[in-house]
């Protein structure tokens, strides 16, 4: 993959906080290609378990959520809302 290409993932992954996607991207020239390689490979594999787990995390709340009847309270329905979205924010 070319070195763009894993910057860019360096910069959209949830692995690293902003501070530390900047201090990789700043020394990117010191680093090896094997050093480049490895860091590719951990955050595919990151990167994919955390998706696998806030999808499984959705699926577990969705079907929660989905058992509760119309004639729930207005705060149940409100609470789903908040929740949905909240887990809109989580897989994107």
């Amino acid at each position: 993959m070319s070195n763009k290409a894993v910057k860019e993932k360096i910069q959209s992954t949830r692995l690293f906080s902003d501070a530390e996607k900047i201090a990789l991207l700043v020394r990117w020239d010191e680093l090896l290609e094997e050093e480049i390689q490895k860091l590719e490979k951990v955050i595919d594999v990151y990167d994919q378990r955390y998706s696998q787990l806030v999808a499984g995390l959705k699926h577990e709340v969705e079907e929660s959520l989905g058992s509760l009847g119309p004639n729930d309270s207005q705060e149940l329905e409100d609470a789903q809302t908040l929740i949905r979205a909240g887990l809109g924010t989580l897989s994107s």
